[in-house]
């Protein structure tokens, strides 16, 4: 039975670019101190998410759910030392079912189940020592190298990358059959050592250490704990150069990508598509790195483009999680979309509609939820029985915690229903109680079994 609907005219294949720790708002559409010009390209002929949202962190978990269309609470991987199980459904694997090839370049993090060929492509001498030693991941520490790479950009981790899916495009697109290209980069994630001439590009830029802010106890400990309050000014100033300049980096090759794209006569049939697995804080609060609730962690880029099939220049506020990008890379290639909790954003894209979800969802493990829609974010820290609540409308910076307030408890009273509603239907969950001393269960939709 053929799959293939037969509606409008739809895209052959699809380029997914998928970078890693990278915050919706370093680009240059939102700030101009961050040179992505070619990310601007790809919004000015496609179509930007403004409120894209990872359902999960770290980078195993989130790259999990964006290959599954599936919550962390039905994929159970909550952290980065295990891997998807083999009976797992990816979109990859099911194009492959459908007679798309699937071929995935450069960093999957090792969830790269269901392609076709996985690519490894080496780092070469891209970082002066090993890329996962704490001196280059701890980018926040007084001990930390944050500086140019000992390579050029030619023998970079991100460029030996994107030449590697160029001559891999060149391949598959003989066989005129659809296909798939996943490409991973590591970029912006630390190590923060950009090549030149990217390093040099931020040399003059200043920078002010945000405010921290209004945060709970459980996140004054983590400052704490990590070292963040240590961070000196001119330490910072340096993290923000070399994430912006690793930023910029990583848009040369997606310029790259683009413009072979351009020069093979792909464009009008290939949906690119542009995103990242989580944020970073970037000082944002105090903290630096990933895994908390706030919109610098969770809030990521989505830009897809596919021209005379998505609109060009449209900007869009529907919210979206990474679980859509699932349904909507088989929605885009007209194929049946794939059993998942993802629901396609592909009507999104091609201006057929310009809603999507009420609420997103994400948990950083057993440890912390968020809830929230355009005016509101709950926040809930399930050990220490901790709120916080957010009036994103007229405190996007999050820096008002309102949930002590007698409005505040109310509403969360409120959402408490939403959630404990989205957690039984979406996770098919019963709803337990982590206070020990209750004397019967109590309905607090924050850890489902």
């Amino acid at each position: 039975m053929n799959s293939r609907r037969a509606a409008k005219p739809q895209p052959k294949n699809v380029i997914t670019i998928l970078s890693d720790q990278h915050r919706w708002d370093a680009m240059e559409m939102y700030d101009a101190r961050v040179h992505t010009p070619n990310l601007h390209r790809m919004a000015d002929s496609g179509i930007m998410f403004n409120h894209n949202y990872c359902v999960t962190q770290a980078c195993v978990p989130s790259r999990a759910s964006f290959m599954t269309g599936k919550y962390q609470g039905e994929h159970l991987l909550r952290d980065n030392h295990k891997v998807l199980q083999r009976h797992e459904k990816t979109w990859p694997g099911y194009l492959s079912e459908h007679g798309v090839q699937t071929v995935a370049v450069g960093r999957t993090h090792h969830i790269d189940l269901g392609f076709d060929s996985v690519v490894r492509v080496p780092s070469g001498n891209s970082f002066p020592m090993d890329c996962h030693h704490k001196t280059l991941q701890k980018h926040w520490s007084s001990e930390a190298y944050v500086g140019p790479s000992p390579e050029p950009f030619e023998e970079y981790y991100e460029h030996k990358i994107t030449q590697t899916a160029l001559d891999f495009l060149q391949e598959i697109s003989r066989s005129g059959m659809p296909f798939a290209l996943y490409v991973g980069y590591l970029a912006p994630h630390a190590a923060l050592t950009p090549p030149e001439p990217y390093w040099s590009m931020y040399k003059d830029l200043e920078v002010q250490m945000p405010e921290e802010g209004n945060v709970p106890v459980v996140i004054q400990e983590q400052i704490k704990a990590h070292g963040f309050d240590q961070v000196t000014p001119e330490l910072y100033q340096k993290i923000v150069r070399g994430y912006f300049a690793m930023i910029s980096m990583m848009d040369a090759c997606i310029g790259m990508l683009l413009d072979k794209v351009e020069e093979m006569g792909l464009s009008e049939n290939t949906v690119i598509i542009y995103t990242s697995d989580h944020g970073e804080m970037l000082g944002s609060k105090g903290l630096h790195s990933k895994c908390y609730g706030y919109d610098p962690s969770i809030r990521i880029p989505l830009i897809a483009t596919c021209p005379g099939v998505i609109p060009a220049g449209r900007r869009t506020d529907a919210m979206i999680e990474n679980i859509d990008i699932a349904p909507t890379v088989c929605d885009a290639l007209g194929i049946e979309t794939m059993p998942c909790s993802g629901r396609s954003a592909w009507n999104i894209m091609t201006g057929d509609k310009d809603q999507h979800r009420e609420w997103i969802f994400s948990a950083m493990g057993n440890s912390m939820q968020t809830f929230r829609n355009h005016q509101w974010k709950w926040i809930r820290y399930a050990d220490c029985h901790r709120n916080e609540l957010y009036d994103m409308l007229n405190d996007p910076l999050e820096q008002n915690d309102i949930s002590d307030t007698v409005e505040g408890r109310e509403l969360i009273q409120k959402l408490c229903l939403k959630l404990l509603d989205f957690n039984i239907t979406v996770h098919k969950a019963q709803v337990t109680d982590f206070d020990q001393d209750a004397v019967q269960p109590r309905l607090i939709p924050f850890f489902t079994t």
